[in-house]
C-alpha cells in the first residue's frame, strides 16, 4: 500500500515511468482528493486542451479503477467540435485511461509494481489516496537506483 496526498499524487502522475495513452500529458497541479465522494480529480493536457479526469474505485464486478473525463477547456482550433464529438471523445478517453491505470506496470530495476485497488481517506493531516500495488521481484534493485 502506498499513501499519496495531492502533491504526491501529482508527482506520481508526472513521473517518467507514467506514460498516459491517447496523446495525453498528465498535469501535476490541480489534484483534488475527495474522500467523501470517493474521487481523485486531476487534469491532463491533449492538443492544447485541458481535460478533467476523475478517478474512482470501480463498483463490484467492474475494473478496479474507473476514470471519467470531461473537457475543461478548448482551443480555438477545436471550438468547432460538436457536442456529440466531445461526448464520444470523453467516453473514449475515459475507457482508455481506465484500462491504462488498471494495467499499469512499473519496472523498477527488477521489481515490478502493478495497480490492484485504491481507497481514499481523510485520516491524517490531509486527504490521501491509498494505492494497493502488487509486486513481483525478479531481482533486488541496486542500492544506487533513484526512484
Amino acid at each position: 500500500m502506498i499513501a499519496l496526498d495531492k502533491t504526491d499524487f501529482g508527482n506520481f502522475l508526472v513521473h517518467p515511468l507514467v506514460k498516459p495513452p491517447c496523446n495525453l500529458q498528465f498535469m501535476k497541479d490541480n489534484v483534488f482528493i475527495d474522500p467523501d465522494n470517493g474521487t481523485v480529480m486531476f487534469d491532463a493536457l491533449r492538443n492544447d486542451e485541458i481535460w478533467r479526469c476523475t478517478l474512482r474505485r470501480g463498483t463490484k464486478g467492474q475494473r478496479r479503477a474507473q476514470i471519467t473525463v470531461t473537457r475543461k477547456s478548448e482551443t480555438p482550433d477545436n471550438e468547432d467540435l460538436d457536442k456529440a464529438d466531445v461526448e464520444a471523445l470523453q467516453k473514449h478517453l475515459g475507457r482508455e485511461l481506465s484500462q491504462y491505470f488498471n494495467d499499469i506496470v512499473f519496472e523498477l530495476d527488477g521489481c515490478f509494481l502493478t495497480f490492484r485497488d485504491l481507497m481514499l481517506t481523510d485520516k491524517g493531516s490531509a486527504p490521501s489516496v491509498m494505492l494497493k500495488m502488487g509486486i513481483k521481484v525478479t531481482r533486488l534493485p541496486s542500492r544506487n537506483l533513484a526512484f
